[in-house]
């Protein structure tokens, strides 16, 4: 959509005067806007019209619970009729606060855990009427039929012999997935999606929050750290850090291989689940410069044999 269409939307639909506009992220066929107007900074992103409005709603209603127990969020703006979301043909825009700040790094992973954790306390003491929207949680269903998706491409591609292998894998880790926790998580808790403002932290990006455990959050955060820092999108066996993580989330509280087991466990879950959403427009999506290294990274985590060993290794000796 063009720029003067964007201001006249803004201007009618929230009586914001705009300044100037600029392209903030494209992420295939996403795109945020960041908007610089007469009441301060604000942005403005593009939904598809796949996404769930009842999702919207959500983002909504957990952003003001979070607000109002003291975490860092964004939040959405409503429309001067109440509403949450302007509707174009191809989907809906969202208008979010700005939050200032720059992306975390690994260096801010101590204080970072302690975050997620307290994003975690606070989700499991919001009460059931303050979430009217629908709550979502995996599909496992859903994505162990869409597996066979990737195995229809018939050209000799290593990507889809590897998948055919390692099938039942991905499958025994999808199944492995019970609803135990049963608070809203993150559901895309990476080092991007915090960032920071002098010493004070931000989540932002709630489009993932659903139904879930909090070892859901950890093993994304834990897969981040073994993704940060490279540019050739390749699997960084950072086990120490993973290690420290656990360590600075759980404090006093037992870390035995029980637990490291299961966050392992979630680990693989969670990029069998993410390889298997990109199933469906696979023969688009790989084109796309490192998309397919992306996906092979996620086939890397699942067919990973010692992650359980060497990380309660590190453990041992901290």
């Amino acid at each position: 959509m063009d720029i003067n269409t964007i201001q006249s939307l803004i201007s009618e639909n929230y009586r914001i005067e705009i300044k100037d506009i600029t392209v903030i992220n494209r992420l295939l066929f996403r795109q945020s806007f960041l908007l610089n107007t007469s009441n301060g900074q604000y942005v403005l992103k593009y939904y598809p019209r796949n996404f769930s409005i009842d999702q919207i709603k959500l983002i909504n209603e957990f952003s003001k619970c979070l607000i109002k127990r003291g975490m860092n969020t964004l939040s959405i703006i409503s429309l001067n009729n109440g509403n949450l979301h302007i509707s174009i043909p191809n989907g809906v825009y969202v208008l979010y606060d700005y939050l200032p700040g720059v992306k975390s790094d690994i260096s801010d992973i101590s204080d970072i855990s302690v975050i997620l954790r307290g994003f975690h306390d606070i989700s499991s003491l919001i009460k059931e009427e303050e979430i009217n929207a629908t709550k979502e949680t995996l599909k496992i269903d859903w994505a162990i039929s869409e597996l066979d998706k990737y195995l229809k491409y018939t050209e000799d591609d290593d990507f889809i012999t590897k998948i055919s292998n390692y099938k039942y894998e991905i499958i025994n880790s999808l199944n492995s997935y019970k609803l135990i926790d049963n608070i809203i998580v993150h559901g895309d808790f990476t080092l991007n999606n915090v960032i920071k403002e002098d010493k004070i932290f931000k989540i932002i990006d709630l489009d993932t929050i659903r139904l879930g455990n909090r070892l859901d959050d950890l093993a994304c955060l834990s897969l981040s750290l073994c993704y940060s820092g490279n540019n050739k999108i390749k699997f960084n066996r950072n086990y120490g850090q993973i290690a420290y993580l656990l360590q600075s989330y759980f404090g006093d509280q037992l870390i035995n291989q029980e637990l490291v087991n299961d966050i392992v466990e979630a680990m693989k879950l969670h990029c069998s689940y993410e390889l298997i959403k990109h199933a469906e427009n696979f023969h688009v999506l790989k084109r796309y410069t490192g998309m397919l290294n992306y996906l092979n990274m996620l086939l890397d985590v699942i067919t990973e044999n010692e992650m359980e060993e060497n990380i309660w290794k590190q453990l041992l000796e901290k």
